[in-house]
């Protein structure tokens, strides 16, 4: 199970251990298949939250997960517990499916319990441990640790059990830009290292049970350089679960000759990832990094529920600071450029994507059905607002909210009293822009389109997954192509006249769509392009994203 950014292995399986746990490894002799037992038949998901980066985490043709299969109710380091031919077993993944050979055999009598990890090692100490090393880290990330335990008191059967995997690792993503003082260039972020001090780098995973413990060894851990752009850098890494004090870390970004020094102090949890925005800055002679913003969101769900996806969504929604802007471009027909202000909201960071749809509504009706942080598309207006067919949930900006619609339901599971719906156009554009952040960008984020959107040159005839281009001044993603986004809007023409909060005419035939899509030019992907639909159409390049007010 690999990263999207590169991967290179930095599990200590080279590590001697004291003493080993006798038996294990591939090479292990296999008890002969009785007559009649069963073969284990054995899938595998790895259970992460459904809109994040760390989605594009996958299964890799070469990895191995290491198996035990143990007598059900007994510890794993129990005498006996553990039976002979379903100790330590390395388990090859096509697809979704775990095989070894030979096939790992049920007992013949009596219930097991099945105890994973990722990734394979021969060398399991005697306590059943595995050691754990993220030290070095620059020239990609190590391998993600993974456990599963979530098969028990299973019985002998021939259809297929399926093992979830979830994260044992903390993980880090920090978008790095200019702040005050400060003027790198594009060579300067291309060329930036990064390091994170007063980190632990080794430690030990207890197969009884998960836990990483013996955590130890403090040193700097190079951070990987997943992308960059003329006005950012984004680095990764990956870190051991640990509490840290003010002062105790320090992450060090080196660019153009000088070192830039950003104290970070919280709690880094297991199976959490952190988005942070830190700031460079330079007053006199001292050089530092400011941290502008955090986001923490949940990477484990298990089971994928909807309770678990409020959880990332919540934290995937951008409040967006209310303010006055340009809408608009005068040179196209029905563009005309006028003054709009808005009161502040919150939008979606990523667009809605199937898993989440499908929390939500119990299907998905996606044409590209290519996994779960693809977004939702071939879903209709009326599918997320609702139809009168159904009883009137609410009321927001004149539109009335059906309880047969995705916006009703979402709310309802909410629970937290917000009527969560789609933007406004306005509310879409002053968002795609950067909102007060504007840096007047054609795309979303960019003037180059390749860094921020997926469109007909770059996407391979296909939506691709959400929140994999680089985001724009707000940190929201895919405003530019992908898919379109339906608005509230009926369409109509602007006129020069200023607005504020507007909603859009009272009545028409057709309904607001932006962004571009996954087979447009990039014309057609910029921040101000307008488009409209039926809105009863279901198309596989139309999706959209969610908005709710500020109150």
């Amino acid at each position: 199970m690999k990263n999207v950014a590169t991967i290179v292995a930095c599990f200590a399986a080279a590590v001697v251990m004291s003493a080993t746990f006798t038996g294990c490894g591939k090479d292990k002799p296999v008890e002969p298949q009785p007559a009649g037992r069963i073969a284990v038949n054995l899938t595998t998901d790895i259970k992460s939250a459904s809109t994040l980066k760390v989605l594009g985490d996958q299964w890799e043709a070469n990895d191995k997960v290491g198996l035990f299969m143990k007598r059900t109710g007994e510890s794993l380091t129990a005498s006996d517990a553990v039976y002979s031919d379903g100790s330590n077993v390395q388990m090859s993944i096509t697809g979704s499916a775990l095989t070894s050979t030979p096939p790992v055999l049920y007992p013949e009598t009596g219930n097991v319990d099945f105890i994973a990890y990722y990734p394979y090692t021969a060398s399991v100490g005697a306590g059943f441990t595995v050691p754990v090393n993220v030290a070095g880290q620059a020239d990609g990330l190590p391998v993600e640790v993974l456990y599963s335990d979530n098969v028990k008191n299973q019985a002998a059967v021939a259809t297929a059990v399926k093992l979830d995997f979830l994260y044992s690792l903390a993980k880090v993503e920090i978008t790095v830009t200019n702040g005050e003082n400060v003027s790198l260039s594009s060579a300067d972020f291309a060329s930036m290292t990064a390091t994170v001090e007063g980190m632990y780098t080794q430690a030990t995973l207890q197969l009884a049970g998960g836990t990483l413990t013996d955590i130890q060894s403090k040193q700097a851990i190079s951070l990987y350089r997943k992308s960059s752009s003329a006005t950012s850098a984004v680095f990764e890494a990956l870190l051991l679960p640990a509490t840290v004090a003010a002062g105790e870390v320090v992450f060090v970004f080196n660019a153009g000759g000088v070192s830039y020094r950003c104290e970070a102090e919280g709690n880094y949890a297991a199976a959490t990832l952190y988005e942070l925005s830190m700031e460079l800055k330079a007053s006199g002679s001292e050089r530092s990094g400011v941290l502008t913003n955090a986001v923490i969101i949940p990477r484990n769900v298990v089971p994928r529920s909807f309770t678990a996806w409020k959880v990332e969504n919540d934290a995937a929604m951008v409040f967006v600071q209310g303010g006055t802007f340009t809408m608009g471009l005068d040179n196209l027909w029905g563009y005309t450029t006028h003054e709009v202000m808005l009161d502040s909201y919150s939008i979606g960071k990523y667009q809605v994507t199937q898993s989440q749809w499908e929390a939500v509504m119990g299907s998905n009706p996606s044409y590209f059905l290519k996994g779960d942080n693809y977004p939702v598309e071939t879903v209709s207006w009326n599918d997320i607002v609702g139809t009168s067919s159904s009883a009137v949930g609410y009321t927001v900006n004149e539109i009335t909210y059906y309880q047969n619609g995705f916006c009703y339901k979402y709310s309802q599971l909410a629970g937290d009293g917000k009527q969560y719906r789609l933007p406004t156009e306005a509310e879409w554009e002053y968002a795609a822009r950067g909102g007060s952040q504007s840096q007047g960008y054609i795309y979303s984020g960019s003037n180059t389109i390749g860094d921020v959107a997926w469109y007909w040159e770059n996407s391979n005839s296909s939506t691709q997954p959400v929140g994999t281009k680089s985001p724009n001044e707000l940190g929201i993603y895919d405003m530019s192509g992908n898919v379109y986004e339906w608005c509230g809007d009926w369409y109509s023409n602007y006129t020069s006249t200023a607005k504020t909060n507007p909603i859009g005419p009272t009545s028409g035939s057709y309904r607001v769509i932006r962004g571009g899509r996954w087979s447009y030019f990039a014309e057609r992907c910029r921040v101000a392009n307008r488009n409209d639909y039926y809105p009863g159409s279901r198309i596989n390049y139309i999706g959209f994203r969610l908005a709710c007010s500020s109150e």
